[in-house]
């Protein structure tokens, strides 16, 4: 191969014998019949590594706008949403999985966790006020 150039750190070579371009990922051999095409074809293939690799996430998802009321969940990946800006996420709960918007995922932190107590506590509170008051 001769002509070689760097896309997304693997070099793609042009074999001029041949009049294909080409390049090694993952200890197989690719080849395309243009430029354009070997760096489509190793976006894909990079992409397609990368969300293999996704590494679970704990989080926070607020069940409800207009209450805090807070599970946990376990982020398993992550996409665009088809037609807003908002990412949405997959997520799984008791063991059944489901697509929801990033904005209601929080990350879990312990200082999440103790806010969502002392919430919980006040809601319990504010539930035996209201219990006395009638």
């Amino acid at each position: 191969m001769f002509n070689v150039l760097v896309h997304r750190k693997i070099q793609i070579g042009y074999d001029e014998n041949s009049n294909q371009w080409g390049f090694e990922q993952s200890g197989r051999e690719y080849t395309a019949e243009s430029l354009a095409k070997a760096r489509e074809l190793l976006d894909k293939l990079i992409d397609k590594q990368e969300k293999k690799n996704f590494q679970r996430i704990a989080a926070w998802r607020r069940k409800e706008w207009n209450r805090p009321e807070f599970q946990m969940v376990e982020v398993t990946s992550i996409g665009p949403h088809q037609f807003r800006p908002p990412s949405e996420a997959w997520i799984t709960v008791a063991d059944r999985r489901e697509k929801v918007r990033m904005d209601s995922l929080y990350q879990y932190t312990p200082e999440f966790a103790e806010l969502i107590k002392q919430s919980e506590e006040l809601k319990r509170q504010t539930e035996q006020l209201a219990a006395q008051i009638r």
